[in-house]
C-alpha cells in the first residue's frame, strides 16, 4: 500500500498540514468531503485533519537537518558539517571533487537549483555555481563566483571535470561547458 505523505509545520505546538485545500485534494481526493471549504480547512490543525484509524496506521518522519551539509571522516567517527551561508541559498544536486587550487587538499564544485516548483514556493534558483576551497583539516571556503569565473545557469544534476573544462547536465537541456580560472591559493 503506498502511503501519501502530508507535509506539516508547526505554530507553537502545533502542527498544520503545509499544502493548500486544492493540492492537498487533488493528491487525496477524500479530503474533499471532509473539507468542503477553504475556511474549514485553513483552521485544522494535523490532528484534526487525520480521523483517529488513519493516525494509528500512519508514519510518522521528522526532517532534523535542512542545511546544505558534508560528512567528515575524523579517523574515528563521521561528523555532519554544515556548508557556509551560500551554500543555503539554493538547493545543490550535483558535486564535483577535485583540487581546485592547487595546494593538495580537496576543494568542491557544486551545482543545483530547482525551478519545476509550485508558485507558493517559487524558483530556486540562487545556485550559480559554487566552489569550496579544502583547507586540509576539513574546513571548506566559499570563493564567489566573480573570482572563479564559473557561471552555472539553470536545473544542475550533474558536473563532470576534465582539465580546466566543467562539463554540466542540466534538466531540459544540452550538456554545457563552463570554464574554471584555476589559480593557486594566493591567487584566490
Amino acid at each position: 500500500m503506498y502511503k501519501r505523505p502530508i507535509l506539516n509545520y508547526y505554530i507553537m505546538d502545533r502542527s498544520y498540514p503545509y499544502p493548500t485545500r486544492d493540492e492537498l485534494v487533488g493528491q487525496l481526493p477524500g479530503f474533499r468531503k471532509r473539507f468542503k471549504d477553504y475556511d474549514s480547512y485553513s483552521r485544522a490543525s494535523l490532528d484534526e485533519l487525520l480521523t483517529p484509524d488513519e493516525k494509528k496506521k500512519a508514519s510518522q518522519l521528522t526532517m532534523v537537518q535542512m542545511q546544505s551539509c558534508y560528512v567528515r571522516n575524523d579517523g574515528t567517527q563521521f561528523v555532519v558539517e554544515p556548508l557556509s551561508i551560500e551554500a543555503q541559498i539554493a538547493p545543490m544536486f550535483a558535486v564535483a571533487v577535485l583540487d581546485v587550487d592547487g595546494d593538495g587538499n580537496l576543494d568542491f564544485i557544486a551545482g543545483g537549483n530547482l525551478t519545476a516548483t509550485r508558485s507558493r514556493t517559487g524558483k530556486m534558483t540562487g545556485n550559480t555555481g559554487f566552489v569550496f576551497l579544502g583547507d586540509g583539516k576539513g574546513g571548506f571556503e566559499f570563493v564567489k563566483p566573480a573570482r572563479t569565473g564559473l557561471q552555472l545557469a539553470g536545473d544542475v544534476r550533474k558536473i563532470v571535470v576534465d582539465g580546466e573544462r566543467v562539463l554540466v547536465a542540466v534538466n531540459n537541456g544540452p550538456v554545457k561547458m563552463a570554464m574554471l580560472n584555476v589559480r593557486t591559493q594566493s591567487e584566490f
